[in-house]
């Protein structure tokens, strides 16, 4: 598996820190928002396993589909329905976050994209 992390700063610049991890090695990585100055971690796992087509819960569950450009409104949604607190830190218990769709934190939010 192949991880890219952009390092850098505007005064600095950025550039693409590339490494490889063993497909079934645990890779652990930070994630800073410059806007508040938060940040958190995740895990990255090489092998995807595909969840089932339905799924039943007795747990709460939320979703939320393409979120494209605007990681400060999906962070806020997940602040005001209590599924992580104000430090990013998960908030929802044994509940379930279903992502659907395109979520590009990387494009500006006032950019349309077309679709040919």
């Amino acid at each position: 598996m192949q991880v890219n992390y952009i390092r850098g700063d505007r005064q600095s610049g950025f550039h693409i820190d590339s490494r490889a991890y063993a497909l079934d090695q645990m890779v652990r990585a930070e994630v800073h928002f410059p806007l508040d100055n938060s940040r958190f971690e995740l895990s990255l796992h090489g092998q995807i396993v595909p969840p089932p087509v339905e799924y039943k819960t007795e747990q709460k569950l939320i979703a939320i589909s393409d979120a494209e450009g605007g990681f400060k409104g999906f962070r806020n949604f997940l602040l005001a329905h209590k599924v992580i607190t104000d430090c990013l830190c998960w908030a929802f218990g044994k509940g379930h976050l279903v992502l659907v769709g395109e979520f590009d934190f990387h494009m500006p939010p006032k950019i349309v994209r077309t679709r040919h």
